[in-house]
């Protein structure tokens, strides 16, 4: 039997056993409890609220120290829409106070349908990124609905100008904004607003040091909420808010690495990832290795914008010491790991970066930058 064969015999060997956790060292006492990072998608808002809050339940009721963070993109673009002269910074600070206190009550309910005590604190969080980032030069991530193009250039949304040479267009809007529009999806209303999506580089230390004060206290944190607000800082050392929206997988992520989680959760709409996504011969999967998603990766089979930052973001979580990453659907059971999941296998990355970052051969903020 192969090395990858075996892996997959003993993840199935766990899921039948019903184990709560397929790490062996963890399931035989031999490492410490670590945290889960719960990412759930905006999707997880619309009509998914309770089995979500049911899942991420689930975890606390196995005794899983858990910290949820969230997406904001259609709730973000229904805001901007709604207030067309508000920033994008302000927009996800206002999705983190409504989305957090929706995810906070449906937590609240359903630990007591199970008869459970739950604390939850939800801390709006600042997200660090580097205001030279290339992503500023070319808008990736996408926000609000979904449109057919001649819906953008018949409904009255503005003048559409087409930029060949960045492969998307410019809506002129009738109040002077100007938004790019690009493809980014299949279907029948594949066009979708998308904006500057630079890395997050560093979870805020202020917001970082109540994240992990609530943990201790035993509290159900949500943060991070919509990747976080994006900010920069000026020579000067002054907080500079920037027009921007952060991929929340890749700052969950980010967040996972900072507070040494064990797992993470990528809740999403696919219930599986997939190859060749969309075309007659779509394999799902159900098993990764890290270097299988890099292979993956590097080939092109997730794109960005839709799953393309969610590997990206496993891959990170691995490389650094993670141990299981899942992507899933709230219908789906996370405390047995239904969904893809994927472990570092045999790769032995994380445990050298590790051992370079505690003997203090690699930075922590040449760190940040390796992460992301």
């Amino acid at each position: 039997m192969s090395v990858l064969g075996a892996a997959k015999t003993w993840l199935e060997t766990s899921r039948t056993l019903g184990m709560r956790n397929p790490s062996l060292r963890e399931a035989m006492g031999w490492r410490g409890r670590r945290p889960v990072v719960v990412a759930v998608g905006g999707n997880s808002f619309d009509g998914m609220e309770r089995p979500t809050a049911e899942n991420i339940v689930s975890l606390l009721a196995a005794s899983q120290r858990t910290i949820v963070t969230h997406g904001n993109g259609p709730q973000i673009g229904r805001l901007l829409l709604k207030f067309p002269h508000k920033t994008t910074a302000e927009c996800v600070y206002l999705t983190q106070i409504e989305m957090g206190g929706t995810l906070k009550r449906e937590m609240e309910a359903a630990a007591e349908r199970r008869g459970l005590q739950v604390r939850v604190e939800v801390v709006p969080t600042r997200v660090v990124v580097n205001e030279k980032d290339p992503a500023f030069k070319n808008p990736t991530k996408g926000i609000g609905p979904f449109y057919k193009l001649y819906e953008l250039q018949e409904g009255g949304l503005g003048n559409l100008v087409k930029l060949p040479e960045l492969g998307m267009y410019k809506l002129q809007r009738p109040d002077g904004q100007e938004w790019f529009i690009r493809e980014v999806a299949k279907g029948d209303k594949p066009f979708r607003r998308v904006v500057y999506s630079p890395k997050p580089i560093q979870i805020f230390p202020e917001d970082l040091e109540r994240i992990i004060s609530g943990m201790r206290e035993g509290k159900l944190v949500v943060a991070v909420g919509g990747g976080g607000v994006p900010v920069s800082i000026s020579p000067k050392g002054e907080l500079v808010n920037q027009e921007a929206v952060i991929d929340k997988d890749l700052a969950s992520a980010l967040l996972a690495r900072e507070i040494k989680a064990r797992g993470l959760i990528i809740s999403t709409e696919p219930k599986r990832v997939a190859l060749d996504f969309g075309k007659r011969n779509q394999r799902d999967i159900d098993y990764f290795w890290l270097k299988q998603m890099l292979f993956y990766l590097k080939r092109g089979h997730f794109k960005p914008g839709t799953m393309g930052e969610k590997i990206e973001a496993g891959i990170n979580f691995l490389r650094n010491g993670g141990n299981l990453f899942l992507v899933t659907n709230p219908e789906l059971d996370w405390i047995k790991w239904q969904g893809t999941l994927a472990t570092r296998g045999a790769d032995l990355t994380g445990r050298i970066w590790n051992l370079a970052r505690r003997v203090g051969l690699v930075s922590s903020d040449l760190q940040r930058w390796l992460v992301v």
